[in-house]
């Protein structure tokens, strides 16, 4: 649990403004005595980290659920090396247009679309990546930390309407399994010695391998190539 003193701390942070992030606030500075007083913390704590990390990623090449939120936990090896797990939950809505398929599989003779199939629909899944993290230590301002990663994960996410079996499904596509490596780059702003925020970019590049089930055979494996971008905000706690 985070402390309750940290908390307070993070919020007189978000009320001096994130423009200070570099440099610390004075009263002076503030506007007088009626001002909020922040010092950047001289030392971050280091051993154990768990993040919260949100909310986007889109698929550039291959199809990406929208929608992650994972939480992640870091294990300080030595100085600068870390290892990181990291666990997301995935989510998105759309219909086989969005998933990056040529056609739903369910089509008429003449080519249009039957009703009450191909229809947009939930899709659900998860992600686990397991990797290396490389921790930047900057003496002048030790409260800002930037970083490097790079990880390899996997992930698996069903398509719309599985929930009454394969025969209530909404296109030929069931669900994918994603194996991709992450690199990665990121800063965190450490309001107290050991509360941050931040931010990062991730670069997921791997394969995907479907399961189709035609209207018509057996279940079959397809495979494609993946290219995907995360955008994620981060809120770090150290112990």
């Amino acid at each position: 649990m985070v402390p309750i003193g940290s908390l307070r701390s993070f919020a007189a942070a978000w009320l001096a403004g994130i423009v200070v992030l570099a440099a610390p606030v004075s009263r002076a500075e503030a506007g007088g005595s009626g001002g909020v007083e922040w010092e950047p913390p001289e030392v971050v704590y280091g051993g154990n980290a768990v993040s919260a990390l949100f909310p986007f990623q889109i698929g550039i090449v291959g199809y990406l659920p929208k929608a992650r939120v994972g939480l992640q936990y870091d294990r300080q090896i030595e100085k600068a090396h870390w290892l990181h797990l990291q666990a997301a939950f995935l989510a998105d809505r759309g219909d086989f247009r969005n998933f990056r398929m040529d056609r739903c599989g369910f089509e008429e003779d003449d080519g249009s679309l039957p009703a009450g199939l191909c229809e947009p629909g939930s899709v659900l899944g998860f992600d686990v990546v397991l990797g290396y993290t490389h921790k930047f230590y900057l003496p002048e301002r030790p409260h800002l930390v930037p970083f490097v990663r790079a990880g390899l994960g996997v992930g698996w996410w069903k398509l719309p309407r599985l929930r009454g079996g394969d025969g209530n499904r909404e296109q030929i596509r069931t669900g994918t399994v994603a194996i991709h490596v992450d690199p990665a780059g990121g800063l965190r702003w450490f309001v107290t010695s050991d509360l941050g925020l931040g931010f990062e970019v991730v670069v997921p590049i791997g394969g995907l391998v479907h399961r189709e089930l035609p209207v018509s055979g057996d279940a079959r494996r397809t495979g494609g190539f993946l290219l995907g971008i995360e955008t994620l905000l981060g809120l770090e706690y150290r112990f």
